[in-house]
């Protein structure tokens, strides 16, 4: 049997200050966006003197990285529920299809994605827990795949992730909604393509030569 989906292991309990903080700044990204995730705003929001805040979360680099973690905890939990609570394939891979669609339709997710690059530019700490927990993704995509029946290759789990972070850049920077449902398509065609087995990545791809200046 497909393993279940697990949540990743490093959130906080929603009882401690520290999670009081994340909901706190998790519920003004989704009212007011970026703008909202300032340690005053937030700090006010959960109740706190801003000096209590910045105990835990000294930067707002870390205050994001908080909301990140929160965020794909909710994430996890969420396609783990679905998942669990259909028993065709063919429902799962509609709950499956609906839930990414979901994600992409989200323009908080985009631009937390910025803030992180922004962050990971100034912090070579940040730049390893981000490589940390693209690991983690793929880890969780892997388990995605497994329960609708599909052993994904290190190649098309990449190829997806990619696809859905871009995707989820694309649909969180732009007004044209014929463009938000071409990565709607975009989304759901990788998915469905990589469960139905068909190639998706170039059998020997070229090698990536990396410019040490940019």
């Amino acid at each position: 049997m497909p393993p279940s989906i697990q949540p990743p292991p490093y959130t906080d309990s929603d009882s401690s200050v520290p999670g009081r903080i994340v909901e706190a700044a998790v519920q003004l990204v989704h009212r007011d966006g970026m703008r909202g995730l300032s340690q005053a705003r937030v700090a006010a929001a959960a109740g706190l003197r801003q000096s209590h805040l910045t105990y835990y979360f000294p930067t707002r680099q870390a205050l994001i990285q908080g909301v990140v973690q929160a965020l794909y905890a909710e994430m996890v939990r969420t396609i783990g529920a679905v998942m669990e609570s259909t028993a065709a394939q063919e429902d799962t891979l509609g709950a499956v299809r609906a839930f990414f669609s979901d994600i992409v339709r989200k323009p908080v997710m985009g631009r937390l994605m910025v803030a992180l690059m922004y962050a990971a530019d100034e912090s070579p700490p940040m730049r390893q827990w981000l490589g940390e927990f693209d690991q983690e993704a793929l880890r969780v995509l892997g388990q995605v795949f497994a329960r609708l029946g599909k052993e994904a290759t290190e190649d098309e789990l990449a190829w997806f992730h990619a696809t859905l972070s871009g995707c989820v850049l694309r649909s969180a920077h732009t007004d044209s909604l014929a463009v938000r449902d071409e990565t709607l398509r975009v989304v759901q065609l990788a998915l469905d393509r990589i469960v139905a087995g068909c190639p998706c990545v170039p059998r020997s791809p070229p090698p990536c030569v990396v410019d040490s200046a940019l």
